[in-house]
């Protein structure tokens, strides 16, 4: 389980880690207003639990999926 962020870099994050009291649970809540880097925050904790190889993102309830534009988007 993945318990604090260190150093992470990605998007609006440079450099960030999280600080000493402030460590992660089986289950967080994590909320700020929207662009605050929520998702980003999210995405990188989900890498690192994905490096352990012997994990899979079944489980998990944040799935980031690519979306490819539509015409309409583009």
């Amino acid at each position: 389980m993945i318990e604090k962020v260190c150093n992470y870099t990605h998007k609006s994050f440079k450099n960030y880690t999280n600080p000493g009291d402030l460590k992660f649970k089986q289950k967080n809540i994590i909320f700020a207003y929207n662009g605050k880097g929520k998702s980003s925050l999210v995405l990188g904790v989900k890498r690192e639990f994905l490096k352990d190889t012997t994990k899979t993102d079944d489980g998990l309830r944040f799935k980031a999926t690519k979306t490819t534009p539509t015409k309409a988007n583009e």
